[in-house]
């Protein structure tokens, strides 16, 4: 594929984004209090990564530094937007892959979905969520105390979770896949 230029969106007068994911500086005229005025010579940025594996370029404007995603600049000088989309999606799943044909732009959701059909993003619930308060054991034992009288408030109380958290293991609709036996007495660990 040949490599097609076109200008950074924004710093049009100073950088360049290619189909194939490059970004380079332009020859241009600069100033300087100690030489004056004279002329510079462009050259091939060096992208690093970025938060999440994405890579980035760093750009100037007005002596201020801006960080910009490549696979933006690309998208943002090659794919027409007409829906005005908010995000960009990496179509094989690779964030360093920013050929123009890798990309498009996507909504949030549509980003998300692709995300987890590709196996890049996996959900994370239950008991694995660092967030979480309770694992299959205290879920064992709130449903064992339950079947034996205890109250909601009480539980809730007693595991520093919400109400509605033992209201939802009460009426099976989380942690439904946890069950005991009439023989089950789940208090051998906390």
């Amino acid at each position: 594929m040949k490599e097609i230029w076109k200008p950074v969106i924004g710093f049009e007068e100073a950088y360049a984004v290619s189909n194939q994911g490059r970004v380079k500086s332009l020859d241009r005229v600069v100033y300087s209090v100690l030489c004056g005025s004279f002329m510079k010579k462009g050259n091939l940025l060096s992208p690093f990564f970025r938060g999440k594996g994405y890579l980035a370029v760093n750009v100037f404007k007005n002596n201020k530094k801006y960080t910009k995603s490549v696979h933006t600049l690309v998208a943002e000088a090659f794919i027409e937007n007409p829906n005005i989309l908010p995000q960009i999606n990496h179509i094989d799943g690779v964030k360093i892959n920013n050929y123009v044909e890798n990309l498009e732009w996507t909504t949030n959701s549509e980003n998300q979905k692709h995300a987890y059909a590709m196996g890049l993003n996996v959900a994370i619930s239950g008991s694995k969520s660092n967030l979480a308060k309770l694992n299959e054991q205290k879920v064992k034992q709130i449903k064992w105390l339950i079947k034996h009288g205890a109250k909601d408030l009480s539980l809730a109380y007693l595991y520093d979770v919400r109400n509605t958290n033992i209201n939802q293991i009460r009426h099976e609709i989380w942690w439904k896949q946890v069950t005991i036996s009439s023989e089950d007495f789940p208090f051998n660990e906390m």
